[in-house]
């Protein structure tokens, strides 16, 4: 948990994943802006120096000062509120080439401070220093009459913020913005401006103010600019231009926004007071450990997909809502957060059960099969309820154990099976058979279930051979140990039987009761007396084709008819069977 704690606080200051939550901020900006209805904005206004502005008056910008001049004067006479020149004015006069220019701007500027509030735009040096302004441009502007036109961009270069701690030790320096708030009596706090507003600022050309001014249509300037804020800028394709979240907020319909149109933007978020805050980092860290808290609540397995995605959309949701309140909250980190918590509890959990079935193997490998241990491992354990199946039945006894059980001390006889049973269960398991128990010195084992086999007869007759063939070395391991030479008997049976959990709720085992199981049990009875160390039913027998198989003929089984039965030894492989 304290490692999510601290996931959740440092997620947002990677710079990779800054950059995703300010993609998927603009995201939510327009998802928002798509459920609001547009409306006007009546208290600021927008002047552009646009190319038909350019065109028509046919000057370069330093020379459009006794222009300004005069839209200056008709703002004032228009009763605008307060005016924020947004074109940087030179250090030196322009006079020599011009005369009498600067001193139409300068008349414009006086008449705009008896009326209201004048801010000129500054811009700095390389080495972060306010560029100077002529002398009397800064005269006439008066104190707190400049302010820097400066933006903050985001890592990824978008402007989205008003903020005025821009210089490079984190401190605040006067905005062009902030300083018009300030002398309206306006806090300039810093936030994320809401881009999903739909607010629209009317922007005027500075030609057609031209035109109204030289037509004496003061009416018309009373209506487009009494009791605003008015902004005048350049909006030309490639001057001050800047990125924005979203492409409709721009002048031209595109992402790349005039300056002027920022600026305007970000007093109309003072002036509405809705600029966004971003979420303390405390508050970060206890969202990010509460969606990592519901993830690992979460559940697993096939619906972890599900699960995960459904987190995601909640969070996303959830966030936009905040983002509509006023609130920035970095969406992608808390995002990756709960995926992360997720993936955790599932590697966790897969750990676990990776664990755990190697535990459950190395606790029950040696006392089931193959077969079933993969059953269990698996969880299939319904899979091996009772079911009827065509299998093949094996049953292998120790010739005279009892007589040897009487002389010897119990440790030695455990011994002597255990060299048996060793090469018995590796033969068996090869052949995909699974024993079902070992009965004192016998064996029973199944073949064709529960694991499936194509052909569970010859899987069973197989194993049956190599289990008599491998007698010779197994007497010689015992004869080496001291011990009396082991003689075998195997009886095979095929047949339909019902296989699967047998026994008791509370303790049951895997087996299968069948007629197959009676033959196969009472036909290794019957390799004493006919000398054969391997015997199988006829049905067993017709399946093997011959398979070296000496006919024995019919023989009565204890508590079953007769049957006829076929034997199989080292010495007979290769004969023909008998008639």
């Amino acid at each position: 948990m304290l490692l999510t704690l601290l996931s959740g606080m440092v997620m947002p200051l990677l710079p990779w994943m800054e950059e995703g939550d300010l993609r998927l901020l603009d995201a939510q900006f327009e998802a928002l802006r798509r459920q609001r209805h547009a409306t006007a904005d009546d208290a600021i206004a927008v002047i552009t120096i646009d190319e038909p502005t350019l065109a028509a008056i046919a000057e370069p910008l330093p020379l459009v000062h006794a222009r300004l001049g005069k839209v200056l004067a008709g703002l004032a006479n228009a009763g605008a509120r307060a005016v924020a020149l947004d074109v940087i004015l030179p250090e030196r006069s322009f006079d020599a080439l011009l005369p009498g220019n600067d001193h139409d701007l300068i008349v414009g500027m006086l008449a705009v401070r008896r009326a209201g509030v004048l801010v000129l735009a500054r811009t700095v040096d390389e080495a972060g220093r306010p560029r100077p302004l002529h002398a009397p441009f800064l005269a006439a502007a008066g104190p707190d009459g400049t302010g820097l036109a400066l933006l903050p961009v985001d890592r990824d270069g978008v402007v989205r913020r008003f903020d005025e701690k821009l210089a490079e030790d984190g401190s605040a320096v006067p905005t062009l913005v902030g300083t018009i708030a300030r002398r309206l009596g306006m806090k300039p706090d810093a936030g994320l401006m809401d881009f999903s507003r739909r607010a629209s600022i009317p922007v005027v050309s500075l030609k057609q103010v031209l035109d109204a001014l030289s037509l004496g249509n003061i009416a018309e300037m009373q209506r487009q600019f009494g009791g605003r804020i008015v902004f005048i800028g350049t909006a030309l394709p490639f001057v001050d231009r800047h990125r924005i979240p979203l492409a409709a907020m721009g002048a031209d319909g595109d992402r790349n926004a005039p300056g002027v149109m920022i600026h305007a933007w970000a007093m109309q978020a003072l002036m509405d007071r809705s600029l966004i805050q971003r979420l303390p980092p405390a508050a970060v860290a206890v969202a990010g450990l509460a969606c990592a808290l519901s993830a690992l609540l979460a559940v697993t397995g096939l619906r972890a997909l599900i699960t995960i995605l459904s987190f995601v959309a909640l969070i996303v949701v959830g966030c936009t809502a905040l983002l509509a309140f006023g609130f920035e909250v970095p969406t992608l980190s808390l995002v990756a957060v709960a995926v992360a918590a997720a993936l955790a509890r599932i590697a966790f959990e897969t750990m676990e059960e990776i664990l755990a079935r190697r535990r459950l193997r190395r606790a029950f490998a040696g006392y089931v099969s193959p077969a079933v241990m993969d059953e269990l491992e698996a969880g299939r354990l319904d899979g091996m309820s009772s079911a009827r199946r065509f299998l093949c039945v094996m049953f292998l006894d120790v010739r005279g154990f009892t007589g040897r059980s009487e002389h010897d001390a119990p440790e030695q006889v455990t011994a002597v099976l255990n060299v048996l049973f060793e090469q018995v269960t590796e033969v068996i398991h090869r052949h995909g058979g699974t024993i079902k128990e070992f009965m004192g010195d016998g064996v029973m084992a199944l073949f064709g279930a529960p694991q499936s086999l194509a052909d569970p007869v010859a899987s069973c007759f197989a194993a049956a051979r190599d289990i008599v063939r491998a007698m010779p070395d197994i007497n010689r391991q015992l004869t080496w140990r001291g011990q009396a030479p082991l003689d075998i008997g195997i009886g095979a049976a095929c047949g339909e039987a019902v296989v699967g959990h047998i026994g008791a709720a509370a303790r049951h085992a895997y087996g299968a009761v069948g007629d197959c199981v009676n033959v196969a049990s009472r036909l290794e009875g019957l390799t004493k007396d006919l000398g054969y160390p391997l015997v199988v039913s006829e049905d067993m027998a017709q399946r093997l084709g011959g398979e070296g198989l000496a006919a024995l003929g019919r023989h009565a089984l204890k508590g079953h008819s007769a049957v006829a039965v076929y034997g199989w030894r080292p010495l007979d492989a290769g004969r023909q069977p008998s008639e």
